[in-house]
């Protein structure tokens, strides 16, 4: 049995994930089966003073428009399970993988 396609989408604060946080998530799974399941989610940043405005306008970022997103920490877990199996596709995989890694401690994401 083939592992899953994790299609993943992330949208930061900035290019550094050393100071730089994770302010979007999209995930989409496929099975292979003609089976997917779609998520996605805004994450409330917990530093904007760290955040590139240029980041943050190309990212359409706005206060109001993150007003009520969860935290990195509340959507984590949701995250991981679903990456979990799954072989990660994205259209910049290495930056992707290294935030992921950062910010959640997920290791050995495949790339």
């Amino acid at each position: 049995m083939k592992s899953p396609l994790a299609f993943i989408d992330l949208e930061t604060t900035g290019l550094d994930p050393s100071k730089h946080e994770i302010i979007e998530v999209a995930i989409i799974v496929d099975n292979y089966e003609g089976n997917s399941f779609e998520w996605e989610t805004k994450i409330k940043p917990k530093n904007l003073a760290s955040a590139h405005p240029k980041a943050l306008e190309i990212n359409g970022y706005s206060e109001e428009e993150w007003a009520d997103a969860p935290t990195l920490e509340e959507v984590s877990e949701m995250i991981v399970d679903l990456l979990s199996g799954t072989i990660p596709v994205a259209h910049n995989a290495h930056f992707d993988r290294v935030f992921l890694e950062t910010h959640l401690g997920v290791e050995n994401i495949p790339h």
